[in-house]
């Protein structure tokens, strides 16, 4: 009896140190699931940024970097690339025929979504007018509706390709309405009316838009 009793003495011993062990053992698969959730948040947050977008879902997005091909024709004189401007806002030019979309120039709003329109540009470029009824080159004439060109009334016209590759184009005279693509083409045109509008030479320069980029040139940090 003696025996049985210190076995029995024993067992609950050891049963109460495995208890309590079980007691001091630390969650580690409680760690390793808040560990899987900070990842995950982290992840989501880099492809959003990566991918330009905001949350809202603009495009482009704050970290996009598009490019069009521009051209301006005034009565059938193709004009000179317009010069970088000494301060860049996220729509811009290098003096190369192209329209640069960086919105993360400026980090402002004005910059992304369907604020990235041929008006926005317009803003960034000094000397350059354009609207539903005049135009302006930096050191040109402005030319108004109905201004003559070539013996006839001229017209502001802005044909827009999407796709600089392709033959689809639309028509436009509110500069705010055309929204500015990647690998596109905009001819802002004051012309007779049903005379033909051109592409922009200037989409050859889409094979290597960065080109025209030089160190000094490159974007700031976003303000916002």
């Amino acid at each position: 009896m003696g025996k049985a009793s210190t076995k029995k003495r024993v067992q609950r011993a050891s049963g109460a140190r495995k208890k309590a062990m079980r007691g001091k053992r630390r969650p580690y698969a409680f760690y390793a699931l808040i560990a899987v959730l900070v990842l995950a948040g982290a992840g989501g947050i880099y492809l959003s940024r990566s991918s330009g977008a905001s949350a809202s879902g603009e495009s482009p997005g704050l970290q996009d970097h598009w490019h069009t091909a521009y051209a301006v024709d005034i009565c059938g004189t193709i004009q000179p690339d317009m010069a970088q401007p000494a301060t860049l806002i996220g729509l811009h030019t290098h003096t190369d025929g192209l329209i640069h979309v960086e919105p993360y120039v400026t980090g402002s709003a004005l910059d992304r979504g369907a604020n990235a329109n041929l008006a926005r540009f317009a803003e960034g470029e000094p000397g350059f007018k354009i609207s539903s009824t005049e135009v302006q080159v930096p050191g040109g004439k402005l030319m108004k509706n109905g201004d003559q060109c070539n013996g006839k009334p001229g017209q502001v016209t802005i044909r827009q390709w999407t796709d600089a590759t392709g033959t689809a184009f639309k028509d436009y005279t509110n500069p705010k309405d055309v929204k500015i693509t990647d690998g596109g083409a905009v001819t802002i045109a004051f012309l007779p009316a049903g005379t033909d509008i051109p592409k922009p030479a200037t989409i050859a320069n889409l094979s290597n838009p960065n080109a025209g980029e030089g160190a000094s040139n490159m974007p700031t940090t976003p303000t916002s």
